[in-house]
């Protein structure tokens, strides 16, 4: 992580991140790896039923403004009704993705920072 920026690109923390010690996230990155080979490995034996995954949010287009369930997040500040209706028809070249994708964590949930 530079904690600067070159040229267009800048670098942005996750919020969840700030204010601790790169020993703490590996740890805490090590040990998500760890609850996820052991979890494997009962599936495996047959000792856990996989959870069904949650569905992404489907890449639509010119829909209504959406509700934003967490009022404290970027999105709730910064995707504004006018924002919505300039951009909701737009999508990226490369894989169709869409700002209704791009701010799910926000209209899905009421307590992310995003």
């Amino acid at each position: 992580e530079s904690g600067g920026q070159t040229g267009h690109t800048y670098d942005i923390s996750n919020k969840h991140r700030l204010g601790y010690s790169e020993v703490q996230l590996v740890q805490k990155m090590i040990d998500g790896v760890n609850t996820l080979w052991k979890e494997d490995k009962e599936i495996l034996a047959g000792k856990l039923i996989p959870a069904t995954p949650p569905k992404a949010m489907a890449a639509q287009t010119n829909g209504p403004f959406p509700e934003i369930k967490s009022k404290h997040s970027l999105v709730a500040k910064y995707v504004t009704k006018d924002i919505w209706e300039k951009l909701k028809g737009k999508q990226t070249r490369t894989s169709g993705f869409t700002l209704i994708q791009a701010i799910a964590c926000a209209v899905e949930f009421d307590n992310q920072h995003c």
